[in-house]
């Protein structure tokens, strides 16, 4: 099982495009650190999740990813930006 985890965490790193939107993520204990890892992702959609709270969290990572083009965070609740 381990190995099977760690195939499919080697396909996730390769992902282009990622979509989980409605997902209410923000609910979830999630690392967001795992997000630097997506050398490859050129799309991301985490819109519809109630981000608001966490946003800077969420963007401290999203940030370092150079290969990005696009990126949906609509609908999450956004008040502000830190400058941090």
């Amino acid at each position: 099982m381990l190995s099977t985890n760690l195939s499919i965490m080697k396909l996730i790193e390769k992902a282009r495009l990622i979509d989980i939107n409605y997902l209410d993520i923000s609910n979830c204990q999630f690392d967001y650190t795992y997000l630097t890892q997506l050398t490859e992702l050129k799309f991301l959609n985490i819109s519809n999740n109630n981000l608001g709270p966490k946003i800077d969290q969420v963007m401290k990572h999203v940030g370092q990813l150079n290969s990005l083009k696009f990126l949906n965070l609509t609908y999450n609740n956004i008040k502000q930006f830190s400058n941090t």
